[in-house]
């Protein structure tokens, strides 16, 4: 991916275009999960897709226990009109194993503690009046009051966490109270990047004549591809071999220097997708080599981030076999907007407080050009434009693109 120049190819060659909802389904088409699984602890598999379900090992809670700090007794012990009087002959707190509870007796429990066995109801201290070892209270309680029953909320053998889930700090405390000491994950996925383009320059080198900066590295660390067919041929073979996902920039268009399909087919690949009837980034492919599938964005940087930020993620989540994909977000626009019909446009935008209904107010960029990273740099996100819209007026939904985390 270089900055400006010569190289704005957004031709794509006169391929055949789809549209960019169809181009996303293929995407998420061709992005099976990868069948590599491991088996790891709890604590190792925060942000791993679990690759089957987990079933819990013990019932949760684990046995009868107050959910309430007060006291515990028996209901049927409650007989007559109030108040009644009770000797206290227990003391539960959590972390004990309290003996059974005498008959007309009370126990002090807290919260968290084993119920005494006999014990069926717990009243909590504010309901009642304490003299010595004596509790008075003048309400009676009802059988199972303030109680958490043994395996209210799962059994042993109950499924807690389904296959297909990133795993986030909640289904891991999930799993550890479930008595869960190991889980079925996917491998994680291998991305190759590769940069395409003689012209480039190392970012922060002072380029030589005729050249121009690269400004992918300080994205992703890439491999460096010179603009020769054989060149092209090794470095997407070995990457292809060794990765699940590689993903090339630049070189997908059909002048002279640009090699990359010839290398994708001279490979055995295919192109399930010749190029995507948007702005910018029209040239963008998707395919596959081998077992690995291939992402070829524009060299263009606007170009290149808007096919990372519209394919690279559904393309990890299919291969990792994440199925919590999140919903799309729509926002409103803020100002009045035109483009050309026929295919859609991402634009550059920024939150400008709320709409009526509560959905983000965008100001979106009224041009877009593939070679200037400036306005991505401003923006919170980025919004899609229908294909067949000409006219935005303010207020309008618009679907919004969001940047990956860290991007």
């Amino acid at each position: 991916m270089h900055d400006g120049g010569c190289c704005d190819r957004e031709s794509g060659g006169g391929a055949a275009h789809l549209p960019l909802e169809a181009a996303r389904r293929r995407a998420a088409g061709i992005a099976a999960p990868i069948g590599r699984i491991e088996t790891v602890p709890p604590g190792d598999a925060a942000g791993r897709v679990l690759a089957a379900p987990a079933h819990a090992s013990l019932a949760q809670p684990g046995f009868d226990r107050s959910a309430m700090d007060g006291y515990a007794l028996r209901s049927a012990d409650l007989t007559g009109a109030g108040p009644w009087r009770l000797p206290v002959a227990l003391r539960a707190a959590a972390g004990d194993a309290p003996a059974a509870l005498p008959k007309r007796a009370a126990a002090r429990i807290f919260t968290g503690a084993p119920l005494p066995a006999g014990a069926d109801a717990v009243v909590m201290q504010e309901g009642t009046r304490r003299e010595g070892a004596v509790v008075e209270l003048s309400a009676a309680p009802r059988s199972g009051d303030n109680v958490r029953r043994r395996a209210e909320e799962f059994e042993a053998g109950d499924p807690l966490i389904p296959a297909g889930r990133r795993l986030s700090a909640r289904d891991l405390a999930l799993a550890a109270s479930g008595g869960v000491r190991s889980l079925s994950v996917r491998a994680r996925v291998r991305v190759a990047l590769l940069v395409t383009g003689n012209e480039l320059a190392i970012a922060g080198a002072a380029p030589d004549p005729g050249s121009i900066p690269d400004v992918d590295t300080p994205l992703l660390p890439p491999q460096r591809v010179p603009d020769r067919l054989e060149d092209h041929l090794r470095a997407i073979g070995e990457a292809a071999r060794g990765a699940d996902l590689v993903i090339t920039t630049g070189g997908v268009s059909v002048g002279e220097e640009d090699h990359v399909r010839a290398a994708v087919l001279g490979l055995g690949g295919r192109i399930e997708v010749e190029g995507v009837a948007m702005k910018p980034g029209k040239p963008t492919a998707l395919g596959r080599i081998g077992d690995a599938v291939w992402l070829g964005a524009p060299g263009n940087p606007m170009s290149a981030c808007i096919a990372f930020c519209l394919f690279v993620p559904s393309l990890l989540a299919g291969l990792s076999g994440d199925a919590g994909a999140p919903p799309p977000r729509f926002g409103v626009a803020a100002n009045a907007l035109r483009k050309q019909a026929g295919r859609a446009e991402i634009r550059p935008a920024r939150l400008k407080g709320a709409g009526a209904a509560g959905a983000p107010r965008l100001v979106i960029d009224a041009h877009v050009s593939s070679d200037r990273l400036g306005p991505l740099a401003r923006a919170q996100c980025c919004v899609i434009l229908p294909a067949g819209a000409e006219e935005i007026a303010p207020g309008a939904p618009v679907e919004i693109l969001p940047f990956p985390e860290g991007m």
